[in-house]
């Protein structure tokens, strides 16, 4: 019973320590059923209470001992969100200072159990570091992605390095043949690397790859800033859980490049079996889950990546199909039933529906303010002003007068 009281325990305290999010309060818990030093304890009691309660901005411009002793500077406060503010936990230095003091104070109280106890947490949860003499260049950042339908994603914030290191694994892929499509433009054209500033071209790209039998890697950069675009047309998790879902069916792997780990959208997340969080542009955390254990290492002289591209530029990616006429589509085809020539005939069939429609929008408003300040122009005036055909113009002037009249 108290082997499996031991295993249960160390259990309970990894699964603590790798979730995506803890609450002030579960970091104060945790760290007290483990810790044998009491200062410990209350010296992070002090630090967690006086982030929920001042915010950490405020502790950083007060010159707080409390900011100083976590690392941080007046340089931070642009980088810090009203939301990770009063969290601790989203705050990275806080949360990286914290995991070093738990796992610190859990080793000393394992080192203070009886033998069969600390065999009994090595069997629970192995080992969770990879080995000292693993290489950053090694086979590890890629053999996650070669079971079909495995995806991952990078987060961390402002200015961190995750296009840089997205890139960095793009060249790990292509260095074993695979494609990468992705919305990130290099400076230089480079074999196996495709620019997919739309859904289509990105679609097309992963079914050719796949019918010339590569292996398909997709980097979304700036996933936030798009998703938010998409809301104009789309709800966030409606059309990204089909999209994911789309390309899963096309057996290609998804990074996705995000700012805060909780912005991921819940389906990257759930079928994601790597993450890396950059902490600075030299600094990576990864987690690679191996399926029986997740393996972590931070890493801190992560080499930057040969490809050229520029790193102020926001990154673009345009939606021209219909997201759930994509999905029916492809939820009607099987994933041996030549899913890749099915989807290349939808999109020769569909490519830049949303764009025709989006130009057709901007062809009435024109027509209807050409009408509003010169109302002597005749409809066929403005059928050649605005390139549409004079029953076009009939119907956009109409519809304005109708809509005047109501």
């Amino acid at each position: 019973m108290k082997i499996l009281e031991a295993g249960k325990k160390a259990r309970r305290m990894f699964n603590f320590i790798h979730k995506g999010h803890n609450t002030a309060d579960e970091m104060e818990d945790n760290l007290s059923s483990v810790a044998l030093d009491f200062n410990v304890v209350r010296i992070w009691q002090k630090y967690i209470d006086s982030i929920c309660l001042h915010g950490m901005k405020a502790l950083i411009i007060d010159r707080s001992p409390i900011a100083n002793s976590l690392g941080f500077t007046n340089g931070d406060l642009d980088i810090i969100t009203e939301e990770q503010n009063f969290e601790p936990w989203l705050l990275t230095q806080v949360r990286y200072a914290y995991k070093a003091v738990f796992r610190e104070q859990w080793n000393a109280q394992i080192n203070t159990w009886d033998p069969l106890s600390r065999v009994a947490v090595i069997s629970e949860i192995g080992d969770t570091d990879f080995a000292d003499d693993w290489p950053f260049d090694g086979n590890p950042l890629t053999k996650w992605a070669y079971t079909l339908g495995n995806n991952a994603y990078i987060h961390g914030g402002v200015k961190r390095g995750k296009t840089n290191f997205a890139l960095r694994l793009a060249e790990y892929f292509m260095a074993e043949d695979w494609v990468v499509v992705s919305n990130i433009p290099l400076s230089e054209k480079v074999p196996n690397y495709h620019y997919t500033p739309t859904l289509s071209e990105l679609l097309r790209e992963i079914c050719q790859a796949r019918l010339a039998g590569k292996h398909v890697l997709i980097l979304l950069d700036e996933g936030a800033i798009f998703w938010i675009k998409m809301d104009t047309i789309l709800s966030q998790n409606k059309a990204m859980h089909k999209i994911v879902l789309t390309l899963g069916k096309l057996t290609s792997t998804l990074i996705y490049v995000g700012h805060r780990q909780k912005d991921i959208p819940s389906i990257v997340v759930w079928t994601a079996v790597a993450s890396f969080e950059k902490i600075s542009h030299k600094t990576v955390f990864a987690d690679i889950d191996e399926g029986i254990r997740i393996r972590s290492k931070t890493f801190t002289s992560v080499p930057a990546t040969k490809l050229q591209y520029n790193p102020s530029k926001v990154q673009n990616f345009e939606m021209d199909l219909e997201i759930d006429g994509l999905f029916k589509h492809m939820s009607q085809i099987a994933e041996e039933d030549n899913q890749w020539e099915k989807m290349l005939e939808y999109l020769a069939d569909h490519e830049g529906e949303l764009k025709n429609k989006s130009e057709g929008k901007k062809k009435k408003e024109a027509a209807q303010l050409l009408k509003q300040l010169n109302p002597d122009l005749t409809e066929r005036d403005i059928a050649g002003l605005v390139h549409v055909s004079q029953p076009s113009a009939h119907n956009y002037i109409s519809e304005r007068k109708s809509n005047q009249d109501r």
